[in-house]
């Protein structure tokens, strides 16, 4: 082979595996349902609720989670210390936020079944989007689980609760192994790095989340 095929041959390769990389980060693709006869009607919402209403729904979760995907959030952990009588405390802070009627967020296909909406949800990354995005999905970020839990017979919001309290326990799985002793506060950033899994049990709305984790600061207990 000639050396001019071998160089054409490589440079269509790179072209090739670049373009592929660019597509697995173009869209975003996430399930999202919404029950149409919750446990708790809410106030000035039709009971059992439109499709359109479960929509609004189904689109304001992935407004959530596609934000969560994207940009990330600030953080602040203070874990319980029964010891020091301190009590937990956690703030989640998105960083930036998909808009009310963005037109790269669509619903792409819907079913119905067993009293409740499912949907294909999808997102459409602009090209600064797909930097950060990328950025953050590098090797050098660690990686951790978590789950978390929300009321069923309160709101639906509780699923985004569930959402929150699955972000917060993988922090803590992250950092257990790495501090015997309890910090006093914890600060950085997350960024949930796939589409999260979320069901019902046991009148509990139950998260699964894995997230990129960015610790700026473990502030620990001063020693007097």
């Amino acid at each position: 082979m000639s050396l001019l095929k071998k160089i054409l041959i490589i440079i269509i390769t790179l072209f090739f595996s670049a373009y592929v990389f660019s597509i697995q980060f173009e869209l975003l693709t996430i399930d999202v349902w919404c029950e149409l006869e919750p446990p708790v009607r809410e106030q000035d919402t039709e009971y059992p609720l439109s499709k359109k209403q479960a929509a609004t729904h189904i689109l304001n979760e992935a407004r959530f989670i596609f934000s969560g995907m994207i940009y990330g959030f600030d953080f602040s952990y203070v874990p319980f210390d029964k010891s020091r009588n301190t009590q937990e405390q956690f703030i989640l802070t998105p960083i930036a936020e998909i808009p009310w009627g963005d037109k790269n967020l669509k619903i792409i296909d819907v079913e119905q079944r067993n009293k409740k909406l499912f949907a294909k949800v999808q997102y459409e990354l602009e090209d600064f989007q797909i930097n950060r995005r990328g950025a953050w999905l590098s090797n050098t970020i660690p990686s951790a689980t978590g789950s978390g839990e929300g009321n069923l017979f309160r709101s639906y919001t509780e699923k985004k609760t569930s959402y929150e309290q699955a972000i917060k326990n993988a922090i803590r799985n992250l950092l257990r192994p790495q501090y015997f002793n309890k910090p006093r506060q914890i600060i950085g950033q997350a960024l949930i790095e796939e589409a999260p899994d979320i069901f019902i049990s046991s009148g509990t709305y139950v998260s699964k989340l894995r997230v990129k984790l960015k610790i700026q600061e473990v502030i620990p207990y001063s020693v007097f």
